[in-house]
């Protein structure tokens, strides 16, 4: 017993002075640890010449993302129909209103694993004159009378993430849309002005659904869906809205930042129709949409 251990002390002592001697790039050494004594065993041998390395990480991990802004400039037409007190106005073909640019901003908050919070606002104030002679609550007024229609419109909602990966995602959306409709007709005399004016309060829910995908490291599509429509006693409540976009930005998934930012290039539809107390007006809003959306 005395002689294996002596043995054992000899070989390691020269696999230490081995692996003290300098080699070239040609040379290759293979270690082999003397055999075990009674009781031990190769594994236990080698776990205590060789010890655990531990992977190291070259990429941290991206850090996720909870708020998000969307800010956009938004080229609509104006569409649609306002019946009311005797006014049945066409207002793209039966004024010249044009199409306006205006601003539509948006953010969401992230409070649950996968529920977020969404808000967004966006106005409109259209103005023309009319083509055609129109009838006003009993009041004429003639071709070429000014008209105006002013639309606030503010939205609140929730989206729940159905399914989500590298590839893109999938959310369900579901919330309210409120809306502030300001039209009015005007004519200008000798004697003074004659008016008339039509205020509606709009309020509806939605339901819907929101889809990413990925479709190059610096490009990606999104899209989205929203929907409403209820008859009650013959009175017409609808709401549809639709965004598809383009994406671009860096790869943040390779090269993770504190802050993400992204150009958007796309086309959002947006149709209102609400009959109420004798009164109707259906505006649609349509045309190309160019912006920044940021994560933080």
């Amino acid at each position: 017993m005395f002689f294996k251990h002596c043995v054992r002390v000899i070989l390691l002592g020269l696999a230490v002075i081995v692996l003290n001697q300098p080699t070239t790039a040609t040379q290759m050494i293979e270690i082999i640890p003397p055999p075990p004594v009674p009781g031990e065993s190769v594994q236990t041998l080698y776990t205590e010449s060789r010890p655990a390395i531990e992977p190291v990480s070259i990429f941290d991990a991206p850090e996720e993302k909870n708020l998000g802004v969307d800010v956009r400039l938004w080229h609509s037409d104006l569409a649609g129909q306002i019946d009311s007190r005797g006014m049945n106005l066409g207002l793209s073909a039966d004024t010249s209103i044009s199409a306006q640019s205006s601003g539509n901003l948006s953010g969401s908050w992230q409070f649950a694993d996968n529920t977020q919070l969404q808000l967004d606002y966006f106005k409109f104030d259209h103005s023309g004159h009319t083509n055609r002679n129109v009838t006003f609550d009993n009041r004429n007024y003639a071709a070429g009378s000014t008209i105006r229609l002013r639309n606030n419109i503010f939205g609140l909602g929730l989206s729940h993430i159905l399914s989500e990966n590298d590839e893109g995602s999938f959310k369900l959306l579901y919330g309210f849309r409120f809306s502030q409709l300001n039209t009015k007709i005007e004519q200008s005399f000798a004697a003074g002005i004659r008016a008339g004016e039509l205020d509606q309060n709009i309020g509806m829910p939605y339901l819907g659904v929101e889809g990413t995908a990925r479709l190059s490291d610096n490009a990606g599509l999104t899209g989205s869906a929203r929907f409403f429509d209820f008859d009650k006693n013959g009175e017409a409540n609808r709401l549809s809205d639709f965004d598809l976009a383009f994406e671009f930005g860096r790869d943040y998934q390779n090269m993770p930042a504190s802050q993400e930012w992204y150009g958007v290039l796309g086309y959002r539809y947006f149709m209102l129709h609400d009959e109420s107390d004798g009164n109707s007006s259906r505006v649609v809003y349509s045309g190309p949409v160019l912006g920044l959306r940021g994560k933080f």
